[in-house]
């Protein structure tokens, strides 16, 4: 196990760079789109970032708040701003840029064209030297 502690942001772009992804669509909460909080590193690495739109925006946060709520049950939902997204945009994969994303990709064994931070950060700390 790494001695050094692993930023979700930090581990998820390098993954993303390394696997030579060139362009991502983002699904995150308001506020991490606001920092731009994987946005601004991955654009400085040269990767093209896609963004929802603001209708997307806002049932993406009502995924997140559900989820917080305890329903864990909302895969169809995701896999339909996933396809949407992934439609509407020429992007490679798509990044479940916040924690509550992860949870519904998880509980329902991942989803495939997707990358999630936190399987990211977790193979990371227990596998470091494999991508």
């Amino acid at each position: 196990m790494g001695s050094r502690p692993v930023s979700l942001i930090e581990g998820t772009t390098n993954y993303i760079q390394q696997k030579g992804i060139k362009r991502v669509g983002l699904l995150a909460s308001p506020t991490t789109l606001k920092l731009k909080l994987y946005e601004s590193p991955l654009k400085s690495l040269g990767i093209i970032v896609t963004l929802p739109d603001s209708e997307q925006q806002v049932r993406i946060e009502e995924l997140n708040r559900k989820t917080i709520a305890g329903n864990f049950s909302l895969v169809n939902q995701l896999l339909f701003e996933i396809n949407r997204l992934k439609t509407e945009t020429d992007v490679d994969q798509i990044l479940l840029g916040c924690t509550e994303l992860s949870v519904i990709a998880e509980v329902n064994n991942g989803i495939v064209g997707t990358i999630d931070p936190l399987t990211v950060v977790v193979n990371e700390i227990f596998n470091p030297n494999q991508l």
